[in-house]
């Protein structure tokens, strides 16, 4: 069990606070069945949440080493061609032709990263293609596959809210009445 420390006011109000009397304290509200709990995902949403957040890190590791190759191109007073994107191929080639020794190395970190990106969206976007929660969630524009598997593995159990700005509460969104209606279609599903 995992108690919601804000809604365990007992124990904060509690006028001698020590370890023996926090115990003695959660067990009386457990035996009066009044603690309050956090909730604790299930085992699919936390592998979820961790692939989810997984590909996030390792997509802003990426950025940082985009940003960190153009700081060095910079510093180095070189400019990179308009006329395509400095991490495309063509991009890369000609990165490779400046034979600049820390850049070789960010590119070759660069590539480990986006062969690890393409083998777990890949990854996802299978999941999202098996699940019926995310197809709905993605009927809302703007909202691919990446970022339904992230709101439901964020959420979890949509069930678990009563109505539907309580859940866009948790989420720390507005509850406008498109994304309320939205959220409830979601929920009644």
């Amino acid at each position: 069990m995992v108690s919601h420390p804000k809604k365990t006011r007992y124990i904060a109000e509690a006028k001698i606070e020590s370890d023996r009397g926090d115990s003695e304290a959660i067990a009386e509200l457990m035996r009066l069945d009044v603690l309050p709990l956090s909730h604790v995902p299930d085992e699919e949403t936390v592998a979820l949440r961790e692939k989810v957040r997984r590909r996030a890190f390792l997509v802003r590791e990426r950025v940082k080493l985009r940003v960190k190759i153009k700081s060095v191109l910079t510093y180095e007073g070189i400019k990179w061609p308009s006329n395509h994107g400095l991490f495309t191929e063509k991009g890369a080639e000609w990165l490779h032709t400046l034979d600049l020794e820390s850049v070789e190395s960010y590119l070759r970190v660069l590539k480990v990263l986006d062969d690890e990106i393409k083998v777990l969206s890949k990854h996802l976007r299978g999941e999202a293609e098996d699940d019926e929660d995310v197809k709905l969630l993605m009927t809302i524009p703007g909202i691919g596959y990446y970022s339904a598997l992230l709101v439901k593995s964020e959420v979890g159990d949509v069930n678990r809210f009563a109505f539907g700005d309580r859940l866009c509460s948790y989420a720390g969104l507005s509850a406008r009445a498109c994304l309320r209606r939205h959220c409830e279609a979601w929920r009644y599903h």
